[in-house]
């Protein structure tokens, strides 16, 4: 059985995830003309020895990139990313200049997003975290013009395991939990894209997802939240209730208060039509 506006509501927890959820307006002319900025962003352009030794300056880099994104506001997102990026060298522009095309694509502006990463990838000297970043975000791009995506999340998932075997043996524990929450992004969207295998695939990502720092940890909410729609859609409605329910404790326990509200609409809905 299918709710109404499932489309809407099997992603309010991935708020980012699909544009028509967010009811996002494209990016009007003056503000695209500041992607003109990008190939003046003093990109990361020197290899280093290794990847920790780039992940140094990227302190905390997630909380960074959750206080300039709110995907309510692609066009206010991709503003402060760019203005952000100018404002930092080396790999921290990188990542900035990802996310701000991520913005970009939410706003239905796919070519100006996929140019940016295409400028973002002239700037990898093998750095696979950053890769998987970019791939993870060629893949959402993908996903929201309408094209097939799998393909980018899987290739970001491999990058990702690379990336932390490698940051562990260098013993770079902030670089390693960076790996470890693409890792999980890169599963989360997988099970978003590809439903028949999001029961596997969840049980993977929530194992991973009780590792590590309260922002990977998050991943819970989304994942339970994705699991509980995908089995809606083959019909078992006590099993999706039940993933549902599971969304709302991690919410309580690891969530945002928007969260919350949203994983209770969720069971209610769910709820008002069974």
């Amino acid at each position: 059985m299918a709710l109404a506006g499932m489309d809407h509501a099997a992603n309010k927890n991935d708020c980012e995830f699909h544009q028509k959820a967010l009811g996002a307006k494209v990016i009007d002319h003056k503000v695209l003309g500041k992607v003109s900025q990008a190939p003046e962003l003093k990109w990361c352009r020197r290899k280093s020895s290794s990847q920790s030794s780039n992940l140094h300056q990227m302190k905390d880099v997630q909380r960074c990139l959750d206080e300039l994104s709110d995907f309510s506001d692609a066009a206010g997102s991709y503003v402060r990313q760019i203005e952000a990026a100018t404002k930092r060298t080396g790999r921290v522009t990188n990542v900035l200049a990802t996310q701000a095309a991520r913005a970009l694509g939410l706003s239905g502006n796919f070519a100006e997003a996929r140019a940016l990463l295409s400028e973002v990838m002239e700037h990898v000297h093998g750095d696979q975290a950053l890769n998987a970043r970019i791939n993870l975000e060629i893949g959402r791009i993908e996903n929201s013009a309408g094209n097939c995506s799998v393909h980018y999340f899987q290739k970001s998932l491999r990058q990702t395991r690379v990336a932390r075997d490698q940051l562990l043996s260098e013993q770079s524990e902030l670089g390693a939990e960076e790996a470890l929450f693409l890792q999980v992004d890169a599963l989360h969207m997988i099970t978003n894209v590809e439903p028949e295998q999001a029961e596997e695939v969840s049980i993977e990502a929530l194992a991973l997802a009780n590792l590590e720092n309260l922002r990977t940890q998050r991943w819970r909410v989304s994942l339970w939240n994705n699991l509980g729609w995908a089995r809606l859609e083959i019909g078992d409605e006590m099993a999706a209730r039940a993933a549902l329910e599971e969304s709302l404790v991690a919410a309580r326990e690891v969530g945002t208060d928007q969260q919350i509200r949203w994983a209770i609409e969720l069971i209610e809905e769910l709820d008002a039509t069974s």
